[in-house]
């Protein structure tokens, strides 16, 4: 994931287009995966906006919204335990392909 951690706020419509505002722009970006945690009311998005890192490899950017109002106001990750979870999910996406 990338290690900037954005922490800007964007929005995800009804067709899974996600719009982030990175260094005062608005992006479009793709959305790669999305699942519903146990714990808590949250649907966690991965999503990229096809950017290289440091390392060459493609950029993924992680944000939440909650699940009882639907796609829409998309929110930072805000705590280690969620970066940490949203981590493992990766992992297993990663192995499985």
């Amino acid at each position: 994931m990338d290690n900037d951690r954005i922490k800007k706020n964007g929005t995800i419509d009804e067709n899974e287009t996600i719009t982030v505002n990175i260094e005062g722009k608005d992006v479009k970006c793709d959305l790669l995966f999305s699942f519903e945690a146990d714990i808590n009311d949250n649907v966690y998005v991965g999503y990229t906006d096809n950017q290289l890192d440091e390392n060459g490899k493609t950029r993924i950017l992680v944000g939440r919204y909650k699940k009882k109002l639907g796609p829409g106001y998309l929110e930072p990750i805000e705590t280690e335990e969620e970066y940490n979870m949203i981590s493992d999910v990766l992992n297993k996406i990663q192995n499985e392909v």
